[in-house]
């Protein structure tokens, strides 16, 4: 029960925090839920996407093993499905009518996904435990609803703002921050933590303005 509630306590933290930060209208809990449904549902389709995808390959090590798994095996499936979650759901929804509201349905869709991949990770009985679980609520997690804050962020710019071409940047840019996170971690190149920090502060940084930038008046 300790480990269930480590891996579903940082999906409901981060998801608070975002939900707070609406101070002008709150969006319905009913649909928030139904966002986080939907994103953890995505799962079903993600995971047998991402096996059949890394089977193609046979060469599971060095820099192009860890090149096709974050451009072209996990960042692609996983931001793609997330992305149509999102936009299936607000494409025509009259709750998406302020900036930040992008941002919040986006991160609650990706947690949704990231609630499920969590309970898989640290259950897994080579991988899981108490040590995988502290680890990926400090930078998987959080990484997941990073990313729904860029889509997010995009999204609503493309429907409220007009910014056409930012639809296909909510599709892009997640998938491209997302691509280069896992390709640092699989590269596995010397003193590679110290690239991924950097990058972990320069994504936490940026989502950060981000979000101030629709929430301060």
């Amino acid at each position: 029960m300790l480990l269930l509630f480590m891996a579903i306590l940082p999906v409901i933290a981060i998801c608070a925090y975002i939900y707070r930060l609406d101070r002008y209208e709150k969006e319905p809990v009913y649909l928030l839920t139904l966002s986080l449904f939907y994103g953890s549902l995505t799962t079903c389709a993600i995971i047998p996407c991402e096996v059949h995808i890394i089977s193609l390959i046979s060469d599971t090590t060095g820099l192009i093993y860890a090149f096709f798994m974050s451009f072209a095996a996990i960042a692609p499936v996983e931001e793609g499905f997330k992305f149509t979650v999102l936009y299936l759901l607000l494409r025509c929804n009259s709750n998406l009518n302020e900036a930040y509201d992008g941002i919040v349905y986006a991160v609650f869709v990706s947690l949704g996904f990231a609630l499920v991949e969590n309970v898989f990770y640290v259950f897994n009985p080579s991988l899981g435990g108490y040590t995988t679980a502290i680890m990926r609520a400090v930078f998987s997690v959080p990484g997941h609803g990073v990313f729904g804050i860029f889509m997010g962020y995009c999204f609503s710019a493309a429907v409220l703002e007009g910014k056409k071409y930012h639809i296909v940047l909510a599709l892009l840019l997640p998938y491209m921050l997302h691509s280069v996170y896992d390709f640092i971690l699989f590269s596995r190149m010397p003193f590679y933590l110290i690239p991924f920090a950097a990058f972990i502060l320069w994504l936490f940084v940026r989502a950060d303005r981000l979000i101030s930038s629709y929430i301060m008046p």
